[in-house]
């Protein structure tokens, strides 16, 4: 059971309510589950103006970060240099006043997205000093870099990736029911004057099963949101951490909770027809089989790290009574793409592809919000025999199954 922080009675009948919330400097995507990536185009460009900057720099590259309201934005430079030993490193200007100093954590995964040739991740964590309103606070933001030998992402070669892991937390009292809340932060700051599309975001825990569905306890901050048989909308959160809610004037349709996706529980069925053409029922078409339900996307740095494992556990037990579905969360217009992906990476197994992203009908209704994502599910009954089985657990929870099925 989480501690509560704070409360606030809401009533339909009071225009508006207020409750203090306290910051969280880092943690946010953890919390949330999930997160989207923003990018930053490097260049050999050194911007204006850097008062000091690192010595030894070898091949440094250099982007800007633009951080809160247009009003009040902050820049950030940000470096990164191959290194004297070719490792890479990532330098921040942590204040916004122009001094490179601060050395990121900055690391190249142990493990590689793509076996052969080996490409690895490069990922790293900095934090930045941005004001909040009146105040300074500490926001720490995650980043990441594909391999540059990764010819299937050259684009991407000059592009860093990165998310910010910052906001508030509190909790909430409506009806005699008290809920965990988090206001996820985006580049604006746009906690203080919400607005739809900004990214930022209202987390609630309504069923209080210690994380956060994507459905129905995740909502855009700028829009209106259903709890409890009303509908409320979010004023802002101000620099002391004081939000403001009210209820809202345009009415909104309650947003059913995910299925509860645990080990013992059955899945909700589905058809759908694969890449290649082929019509699949999970209720039928899996009899006597393991099946491994794949959610995952190519452009998942974590996902491609896994495929490796996901293949060999294949190769090994598919012909023993293993069936894998994947359902891709890649974008529009990319099946040619995916089809590619799959040719390249050795994956044979039929796949879902819609191109709906995080919209993805079977993500929708399993409340996938984050992936990868794997439920190892019993071909006849749908009952989920493992949750999210990765690395070594894979082949150990496969293996365990189909000798269960077998009557080992």
């Amino acid at each position: 059971m989480r501690r509560l922080l704070v409360c606030v009675v809401l009533t339909t009948a009071a225009f508006a309510e207020t409750a203090k919330l306290e910051w969280v400097p880092a943690g946010m995507v953890a919390v949330a589950g999930h997160y989207m990536p923003l990018r930053a185009e490097l260049s050999g460009t050194q911007p204006e103006p850097i008062k000091t900057v690192p010595d030894g720099l070898v091949n440094p590259r250099w982007t800007v970060l633009k951080i809160g309201p247009a009003e009040a934005q902050q820049s950030f430079a940000v470096c990164l240099d191959d290194g004297p030993d070719g490792a890479g490193r990532l330098w921040i200007d942590g204040t916004g006043e122009g001094t490179l100093t601060q050395n990121a954590d900055w690391k190249q995964s142990n493990k590689p997205y793509q076996p052969d040739p080996p490409l690895y991740l490069h990922t790293g964590t900095f934090s930045l000093q941005l004001k909040v309103g009146g105040q300074t606070r500490q926001g720490s933001f995650n980043a990441y870099l594909f391999d540059p030998k990764d010819q299937r992402r050259a684009n991407l070669v000059n592009t860093l990736l990165f998310y910010p892991d910052f906001g508030w937390k509190g909790s909430v009292e409506l009806a005699g029911r008290t809920y965990p809340v988090w206001v996820r932060e985006g580049l604006g700051l746009d906690a203080a004057k919400p607005a739809a599309g900004t990214g930022a975001e209202l987390l609630i825990d309504r069923n209080d099963n210690q994380k956060i569905d994507r459905r129905g306890e995740s909502y855009d901050l700028g829009k209106p949101f259903w709890l409890d048989g009303e509908s409320f909308i979010v004023k802002g959160v101000d620099a002391e951490g004081t939000l403001t809610l009210a209820v809202s004037e345009e009415k909104v349709a309650e947003v059913p909770l995910p299925a509860d996706l645990q080990v013992g529980n059955r899945v909700p069925m589905f058809k759908a027809t694969t890449l290649s053409g082929k019509e699949v029922d999970l209720a039928t078409s899996f009899k006597g089989k393991v099946v491994l339900l794949d959610f995952w996307a190519t452009w998942c740095g974590p996902c491609v790290a896994e495929i490796p494992n996901v293949v060999q556990t294949y190769g090994n037990y598919h012909a023993k009574g293993l069936e894998i579905l994947g359902i891709s969360f890649d974008q529009a217009n990319q099946a040619e793409q995916v089809k590619s992906f799959l040719g390249q990476h050795n994956m044979p197994w039929e796949q879902v592809y819609e191109g709906k992203y995080w919209s993805t009908s079977i993500g929708q209704l399993y409340g996938i919000d984050s992936i990868p994502a794997m439920f190892l599910v019993d071909g006849d009954t749908g009952v989920i025999l493992a949750a999210s089985p990765r690395g070594p657990a894979l082949p150990a929870a496969v293996d365990k199954a189909i000798k269960a099925k077998a009557g080992q």
